[in-house]
């Protein structure tokens, strides 16, 4: 009897124990269950997205955020937000001008320029990490680019780009670049010579040279589209050049191999492209850098009439000083020296006939100032009259300071005969 108790009193205890241990199991397959779920779920949706991407014309990760603006989907936290506005003309005519009538531009629409700065770079990144010559060579790259100076001008003049950060933005470029590169260039030629040493050097890599530009129209060949066209487009610019300043010559011989890989890649490309990109002869090429320099040694000589025309219209002689003794003149060329030192002041003329008098809403004299003209450094070795402003402050007592510096006046400078 007492042994039946002992071991009901086992399995009641080993009950006891079971129970919360089975409650702890079956709550961790609840768990993995509903994850298991949540990821079916989630890949359900991204299948929905991208099918729902595809029937509107987007790439797999875009949506239509709003009219005439598509967003991406991505977990980088730097392309948060980032968006393509599909009106490129709009975003072009936002263009940072700088200066407009002496005074800095407003910022025109920066965080449409941010935003889709984002986007393009994130579309190259993508690209390139997928090899995507079409995709790394073609729209993306341009706009890149274009957006990446246009945000890189913006900020030399803002310090702070909205919810932007500019330098990681930056960071990210540059990685991105090299990468970019690493691609594009996968098996070029390489050069020893550097573009500024050409002249000096060139007889010696002339070989190495015509290698590089071959490579591209071989690169040209074996790709296609966008990508076939910006190879080619690289090596016919890069021939033309070579061959406008005479250093790549028909007679050379490495000359003919480029020409035939040129002429055979540019048969296979759109007529859109050749319209815009016509095969030129040597004897073109070198009559069409002719009429060039001597189109802007016409241009060269006419603003230089102009120019010269413009100052002998505008120059005077001398004026004779209305007033002041030689005290204050030199007083005035003192001040202005102190000023502006690079002007070169030598001499002063005052254009006043009679000090002008300041005075506070009390009626009391605070200064009295003249404005005149400043015998100053002007282009090309010539001199000019500036105007500028010089007052004296009240001491009191019927008495004034030192002359000193007062503004710019507004009088047209003129050139001094």
């Amino acid at each position: 009897m007492k042994t039946e108790k002992k071991l009901m009193g086992i399995v009641f205890f080993c009950l006891l124990c079971g129970t919360p241990a089975q409650a702890q199991l079956g709550g961790l397959l609840k768990k993995a269950k509903a994850k298991v779920e949540e990821k079916a779920k989630e890949k359900k949706k991204e299948v929905v997205q991208k099918a729902e991407a595809r029937s509107k014309g987007l790439e797999d990760d875009e949506y239509e955020k709003e009219k005439g603006v598509i967003g991406i989907r991505t977990d980088d936290p730097l392309y948060n937000g980032a968006y393509k506005t599909t009106d490129w003309e709009f975003l072009q005519s936002c263009k940072w001008k700088g200066m407009v009538n002496g005074e800095l531009q407003p910022l025109n629409n920066s965080k449409d320029i941010e935003k889709n700065a984002l986007y393009y770079l994130y579309r190259i990144e993508k690209a390139t990490k997928e090899k995507n010559l079409e995709k790394m060579l073609g729209e993306n790259q341009e706009r890149m680019i274009w957006l990446y100076n246009e945000l890189a001008n913006r900020a030399k003049t803002i310090a702070h780009f909205y919810d932007i950060d500019y330098d990681g933005y930056k960071k990210r470029f540059g990685t991105v670049l090299e990468d970019w590169k690493k691609v594009v260039w996968d098996g070029s030629t390489p050069t020893k010579i550097d573009y500024k040493d050409r002249k000096e050097h060139f007889e010696e890599y002339r070989d190495e040279r015509y290698d590089s530009y071959i490579w591209l129209t071989k690169r040209a060949a074996e790709t296609q589209n966008a990508a076939k066209e910006y190879y080619l487009k690289m090596a016919m610019d890069f021939r033309e050049m070579l061959i406008g300043d005479g250093t790549f010559k028909p007679t050379d011989t490495k000359y003919a191999v480029l020409e035939k890989g040129i002429k055979d890649v540019l048969a296979q490309t759109s007529e859109t492209f050749r319209q815009q990109h016509p095969y030129r002869s040597p004897e073109t090429v070198m009559a069409e850098k002719k009429e060039r320099e001597a189109q802007w040694a016409r241009e060269k000589a006419k603003k230089e009439q102009e120019r010269a025309a413009a100052i002998a219209a505008n120059t005077k002689s001398w004026p004779k000083s209305n007033m002041g003794n030689a005290a204050l003149l030199a007083s005035c060329v003192k001040a202005i020296k102190a000023q502006w030192p690079d002007e070169d002041p030598r001499r002063v003329s005052i254009i006043n006939t009679s000090w002008q008098i300041d005075r506070n809403a009390f009626g009391a004299i605070i200064r009295r100032r003249v404005a005149a003209w400043v015998d100053c450094k002007g282009e090309g070795g010539k001199r000019m009259a500036k105007c500028f402003g010089f007052s004296q402050d009240y001491v009191g007592g019927g008495k004034y300071g030192n002359t000193k510096f007062f503004g710019t006046g507004t009088q047209r400078p003129f050139y001094i005969q």
